[in-house]
């Protein structure tokens, strides 16, 4: 049976997958080459400036960010979401590890420790992943701004629209046209 349904399922897949590519080609064409109106091209800074000013500007829509500081952002929030999630799954490894091994005795008040210290990295975790989104949020509709796209080019990501986005996050800056008479 499922011999018999794979082809037809796979057929199905690459006709969905031919719309959708096929409807984001609209998006992906080539910018117009009018100056950008988002205002003059921002310098490259260096990895912490770059992660300073992003988290700096949170609440900050206007303006634009280059290709380099974007990508530097966004490997800091990538690494930083990483370590919050680890700390606590480390915490609740070890608790295990050392409670099923026969050789540790771990004391009652542990066990309670441990879930009210995870309970308090939790909390901390949300407000800090809180603030990596709001940043994160901020830094892409300026990251569009400098391919001289709309910051509301950003609600693709509640549309399925995250591979027409990361296409425009990889294009590189829109100079300025300058036209000398």
């Amino acid at each position: 049976m499922i011999l018999f349904v794979a082809p037809f399922m796979a057929a199905f897949i690459l006709i969905i997958a031919a719309i959708i590519f096929g409807a984001a080609f609209v998006f992906i064409r080539k910018p117009s080459e009018r100056p950008n109106r988002f205002g003059s091209e921002t310098a490259t800074r260096s990895p912490v400036n770059a992660v300073g000013l992003g988290l700096k500007r949170i609440f900050d829509f206007r303006g634009r960010a280059n290709r380099t500081d974007f990508w530097i952002f966004v490997l800091f929030v990538i690494v930083t979401t990483g370590l919050m999630l680890m700390i606590p799954i480390g915490r609740v490894i070890m608790t295990f590890v050392l409670s099923a091994s026969g050789n540790a005795t771990l004391p009652s008040s542990f066990a309670s420790s441990t879930v009210a210290w995870l309970l308090t990295v939790i909390a901390i975790s949300g407000v800090v992943l809180l603030i990596l989104a709001l940043a994160s949020f901020s830094m892409a509709v300026r990251r569009l701004h400098d391919i001289n796209r709309s910051g509301w080019w950003i609600l693709l990501l509640f549309v399925f629209g995250y591979f027409i986005l990361l296409y425009w996050f990889l294009q590189p800056s829109q100079k300025e046209v300058t036209e000398l008479f």
